[in-house]
């Protein structure tokens, strides 16, 4: 009889559905302007534009339908929603973030502060993010 109680201690609920894991800051890895998912977590609906101003903007996820990747420094989303539109994301070292992109698996995105000091050349950096809607003529 013990071995049976030994084996339902084992398999309690509790054990089997874990909560979700919580994003914590690693103080070891640069800070990237973007969140993107880790291990375990469900993927976003939607995207978050954060701008410098302290304005942000979101996009479903389902409304993206293009991705351009022409260089390290510039990205660019086709979002066709309510009204189609271009997102230009401008920086550098940005093909990891295109990459997340694709598998629809970052939260947030912000520009970068151009006050900030001591970025190293090969960290990734968003000068700018440009919302252009497309008019049809």
């Amino acid at each position: 009889m013990s071995s049976v109680a030994k084996a339902f201690a084992e398999h309690r609920r509790e054990q089997i559905i874990r909560p979700r894991p919580q994003s914590v800051p690693n103080p070891s890895s640069p800070l990237l302007p973007w969140l993107a998912v880790r291990h375990g977590e469900q993927p976003p609906i939607m995207l978050q534009l954060r701008f410098r101003v302290g304005s942000f903007r979101s996009f479903a996820y389902s409304d993206l339908r293009e991705i351009y990747f022409r260089d390290a420094g510039h990205v660019e989303l086709g979002v066709f929603g309510m009204s189609p539109k271009i997102i230009t994301l401008a920086g550098r070292n940005l093909r990891e973030l295109a990459e997340y992109l694709g598998s629809g698996l970052v939260y947030w995105i912000e520009e970068s502060d151009p006050r900030t000091l001591d970025v190293p050349e090969a960290s990734p950096w968003i000068d700018e993010i440009r919302i252009e809607e497309l008019r049809s003529s």
